[in-house]
């Protein structure tokens, strides 16, 4: 029993066994279908990733905003509150 009668090969039906233009032609064919979909993937997934990322910072942007308006309005009340102090301090 030979290897090829037990595990017969898609060369095998093709004219001219694995030598033929048919068979190399539908090899190329199919790796390069299998890497652009394994390339649609990982492109996807760095896509999604980037998207994330910005989402991030947009996110992040919006707090520090918030944040700085917080800090904004307890400064001016730390202003106003210094200022009532100078003045009580002033006035008998």
């Amino acid at each position: 029993m030979s290897f090829q009668s037990a595990y017969p090969t898609s060369a095998l039906a093709f004219p001219g066994g694995e030598s033929s233009w048919a068979y190399y032609g539908i090899c190329a064919l199919v790796f390069a279908l299998c890497g652009l979909v394994c390339g649609y993937f990982i492109w996807r997934k760095g896509n999604m990733q980037m998207l994330d990322a910005e989402l991030e910072v947009k996110r992040t942007a919006a707090e520090l905003q918030a944040l700085q308006e917080d800090l904004s309005e307890e400064d001016r009340g730390i202003r106003l509150d210094d200022e009532d102090s100078e003045v009580e301090k002033v006035v008998p």
